[in-house]
């Protein structure tokens, strides 16, 4: 997807593109990737409180985007498990307010979700249709955010990854390209399975399918590492 044309006369979209999380290891690469597309606007946590529902409809009903890319969410296991109020906050309830907001202000929204809403019981990759049951906090707050924007009536598109990852940030493949040159031995986890989808061709990817998809109906898509459709892999963490 990396050399997806998406310049040219009518590639850009008229109206703003408007990206939750825009400092994050996949919304660094979607500022970049979508920029072709129109103008792309990412406030920051202090201008979109995530938290705070009228924040969210505010900025939302100022800016009135043609499309609403939602790349923020608490993404860390642990953290999700030690505070299940704040993951719940930001996974689950905030995301059905982007996308009533988009219904409102006539905008696509498109919401990133995780592996995690599976059990990991699998042996073969999941599909779309595979059925959801997470096992732990995060898995179950990014089901109900999913649940959250397919039930707002707003034209849609849930985009469930894994393994994302950058080489900058404090993610896995960030922090051991720091640790291996200065440490003899470098511990990892060896319990799990997965696909590990670069940040980069994930944003190219969804600026791909955000150029046809602008009018359509509410789709969910399983990206892989290749930013291609299909089946993700998944044995979970349990914690």
């Amino acid at each position: 997807m990396d050399g997806a044309d998406l310049n040219g006369p009518s590639a850009r979209l008229g109206r703003a593109l408007l990206v939750f999380g825009g400092s994050g290891q996949v919304g660094r690469q979607l500022r970049l990737a979508l920029a072709p597309l129109g103008s792309v606007i990412a406030p920051t946590r202090a201008e979109a409180d995530l938290t705070d529902a009228d924040s969210l409809r505010a900025i939302i009903e100022r800016v009135r985007p043609l499309v609403i890319v939602n790349a923020a969410a608490v993404t860390n296991v642990d953290q999700a498990e030690r505070d299940p109020a704040l993951a719940n906050a930001v996974n689950a309830i905030a995301p059905g307010i982007m996308a009533e907001a988009a219904r409102r202000v006539g905008a696509l929204m498109v919401h990133y979700s995780t592996d995690y809403v599976f059990d990991g019981a699998r042996r073969v990759p999941y599909d779309e249709e595979a059925q959801p049951n997470p096992i732990n906090s995060y898995g179950r707050s990014k089901l109900a955010g999913e649940r959250g924007v397919a039930s707002a009536d707003a034209p849609h598109l849930i985009i469930r990854t894994s393994w994302v990852y950058s080489v900058t940030g404090a993610g896995f493949v960030a922090s051991l390209l720091r640790d291996l040159p200065g440490k003899p031995i470098v511990r990892i986890v060896a319990d799990q399975v997965g696909s590990p989808t670069w940040s980069r061709s994930l944003a190219m990817a969804t600026a791909a399918l955000v150029r046809v998809a602008v009018r359509a109906d509410g789709k969910r898509a399983h990206l892989d590492r290749r930013g291609e459709r299909g089946g993700i892999r998944r044995r979970p963490r349990f914690v």
